[in-house]
């Protein structure tokens, strides 16, 4: 009895032991990888006692140390079973191209998925990384496909990522390689980005074959109304890309108006002053200046008798 006593005590012993080597192993393992000691991280690796390898990778690549990120990989480094970490996508998170075309090199999948379906490409779109864009679409990149989360259904493409964060470059980039979209879609969302001055995203949205000219269901223009929300950079933007300046709206409040019309009636500020000089100079008539234009002058050449 006291001998099999005495062996579960020392077998206990033993086991705290073990853990406790495991432990410092896996954070000696950690400080090699951040300080950029190649040596000590090959000399901890035939340890069985490593735990967690994938988030070695992130660390890896966090800390930019590309050896040692190259060194893990030809000694079987991956990602979890169960893709649920992913280096690929965490280098696409971070925009880092170098530590992208290693794991590219190494046999990562450019169209991995997570459960939810999202790739490194809608990773790399989301975050305006647009030189991990090219790398992933160079190397086969689907970029058609849509995670499950984003509604409506088909707005999860890295294309949409793109589009609601705002990186214009990252849009056309998209595009010129065959992205799809939902015009209808992309139209409405011209307002919304107008009125909470979401102007990189208004950038983004122009690159698009929108109607910059259309009537909303108001009767309005987006040109009028980036006027009504006093939005300059909008304005800017927007006869820049080919807004039609004296475009007179048609809604029961706005009949006749045009962009003119709307910055005057807006509140009293000093960008409401630089909207209406800044309209101006591009040409811009009130409603009531264009129908007196359009309106035949009065005959001076009867004879009075």
């Amino acid at each position: 009895m006291i001998n099999s006593t005495i062996k579960l005590f020392l077998v206990s012993i033993l086991l705290i032991y073990l853990c406790s080597c495991a432990k410092d192993v896996n954070i000696t393992m950690q400080q090699a990888i951040i300080k950029g000691n190649i040596e000590e991280v090959k000399k901890l690796m035939s340890s069985n006692a490593l735990k967690n390898k994938p988030f070695l990778l992130f660390l890896a690549i966090d800390k930019k140390q590309y050896e040692i990120l190259k060194i893990l990989l030809e000694n079987g480094y991956t990602s979890s079973p169960d893709k649920a970490e992913s280096p690929i996508r965490y280098a696409c998170q971070k925009g880092d191209v170098k530590a992208l075309n290693i794991l590219l090199q190494h046999g990562a999948d450019a169209n991995e998925t997570s459960k939810d379906d999202f790739t490194p490409l809608m990773s790399a779109a989301y975050g305006g990384h647009l030189e991990c864009v090219k790398t992933l679409i160079a190397h086969g990149a689907k970029i058609n496909t849509s995670d499950k989360l984003s509604f409506p259904a088909g707005t999860g493409t890295p294309l949409y990522k793109a589009l609601v964060n705002g990186h214009p470059l990252v849009v056309e980039e998209l595009l010129k390689n065959g992205a799809k979209y939902d015009i209808s879609y992309l139209q409405k969302k011209l307002n919304i980005y107008i009125e909470f001055k979401k102007n990189k995203n208004l950038e983004a949205a122009l690159m698009f074959p929108v109607n910059i000219n259309y009537l909303n269901k108001d009767g309005v223009t987006p040109l009028m109304l980036a006027a009504s929300f006093q939005n300059l950079d909008a304005i800017k933007v927007l006869i820049e890309k080919g807004a039609k300046i004296n475009l007179q709206g048609t809604g029961a409040a706005e009949k006749g108006w045009t962009a003119l019309d709307c910055a005057n009636a807006t509140s009293t500020t000093e960008d409401r002053a630089q909207i209406i000089k800044f309209l101006k100079s591009h040409g811009a008539k009130t409603g009531e200046e264009l129908k007196n234009e359009s309106s035949p002058a009065p005959s001076t050449s009867g004879k009075i008798l």
